[in-house]
């Protein structure tokens, strides 16, 4: 099977562009969203996260996992 001449195929040279995305709420994409080779599902710049509105605000209690902190939030619950 050949190839016809009139359509393009690719060398494996070829770069895609690079996707990302302003996150919002006055925060900067950083250099490596924009110009690094990282692949990141829970980064807001280049991944699918997007940030909900508002910014948390709390007290980190645990940083275990990569990428993943878990906040303790003080609130009132009126009754």
């Amino acid at each position: 099977m050949s190839i016809p001449p009139s359509i393009p195929y690719k060398t494996g040279k070829e770069k895609l562009p690079r996707l990302y995305k302003n996150s919002g709420l006055g925060f900067k994409t950083p250099k490596e969203a924009i110009e690094g080779t990282y692949i990141d599902k829970k980064c807001p710049s280049a991944g699918n996260v997007s940030i909900q509105g508002r910014i948390l605000s709390g007290v980190v209690t645990k940083m275990r996992m990569q990428k993943t902190i878990v906040i303790r939030r003080d609130y009132l619950h009126y009754i």
